[in-house]
């Protein structure tokens, strides 16, 4: 039969709260947007230890908006076409391995004025922020294949508190409580792990 004729899968009208993949997903949502959020409060301290600038701090800031404007459209253009599951599974494990990157780099010396050393960070940044407009999309697409159609509507505003949530807890607690406590490495190397548990959570999920 022509893929127009399959009979189309519904999910089974349970209450969230007993519905294990979208509690995956959910999950997988709260850690990325956290731990998004509390990269970029990391980044504009290090910028700032190492240039005391606001010019560059306002580079910093366009590493994460420029990306957004170049490639959201085109990201979900894409993410339309492709394999949800997948999707959100390569961003999170490319975003762990980028943290690994910021993490090697807050080991190297800064040398003379630090040109170098915040290009490379405005570089990994401008990736993070490029393979992120990959993810919320192909996230928001999956909620209608874990979610009965009666429980989308509570199923998105959910998701929407976490994302608002999810600013709060990364640029004003987790972030700075991390960084003051533990240092950039351990800081680095909890997102990293935060973003591989992600991926690890919506491992199981169906295909799309």
């Amino acid at each position: 039969a022509s893929p127009a004729m399959q009979p189309v899968h519904v999910p089974a009208d349970v209450p969230l709260w007993r519905n294990r993949p979208f509690l995956a997903l959910w999950t997988a949502q709260a850690i990325t947007q956290t731990a998004h959020n509390a990269l970029w409060y990391a980044l504009m301290v290090l910028v700032e230890q190492v240039s005391h600038s606001t010019t560059h701090l306002g580079v910093t800031i366009l590493t994460v908006v420029i990306p957004s404007v170049l490639f959201g459209v085109v990201a979900g253009v894409f993410v339309d076409h492709w394999e949800k599951r997948t999707v959100l599974i390569v961003t999170n494990v490319l975003r762990a391995a980028l943290m690994l990157g910021f993490l090697a780099l807050t080991q190297l010396p800064v040398g003379d004025g630090g040109t170098g050393w915040l290009l490379t960070l405005f570089a990994l940044s401008f990736v993070f922020s490029t393979i992120t407009q990959f993810f919320a999309p192909a996230e928001t697409a999956l909620i209608p294949a874990l979610v009965h159609p009666r429980r989308l509507l509570q199923a998105n505003s959910g998701f929407h508190l976490t994302f608002l949530g999810s600013q709060l807890a990364g640029l004003v607690l987790i972030g700075p409580l991390i960084v003051k406590l533990f240092g950039m490495t351990i800081f680095f190397v909890l997102l990293a792990l935060g973003f591989a548990l992600s991926a690890a959570l919506v491992w199981p999920l169906p295909r799309t």
